[in-house]
């Protein structure tokens, strides 16, 4: 079976990125399009820099929604040890 290619038209790439490929592959000025094969897996993937040219007001709300869950994520993660902690406690 060969490592990358396509497969019902669907792309795939089974070998494994460097941090390099997977940077220069999500933030590419020189690819044109938006959707991109995946770097690793099956497939496609976006071009951030591609979406943040053509789309900015999408991608800066796509980047604040980002921001604003893994917050979120963070306060009830810190919130749910601190309760555990205080159970343990008592």
């Amino acid at each position: 079976m060969e490592l990358h290619g396509r497969a019902l038209g669907i792309p795939y790439d089974f070998r494994v990125p460097t941090w390099r490929k997977l940077k220069s592959h999500y933030w590419n000025p020189d690819d044109e399009r938006i959707f991109i094969p995946r770097a690793f897996g099956i497939g496609w993937d976006i071009n951030i820099y591609r979406l943040k040219v053509r789309y900015p007001a999408l991608f800066y709300t796509l980047l604040s929604l980002t921001i604003l869950s893994t917050a979120l994520r963070c306060a009830l993660y810190i919130r749910l040890v601190m309760k555990k902690r205080r159970t343990e406690g008592s």
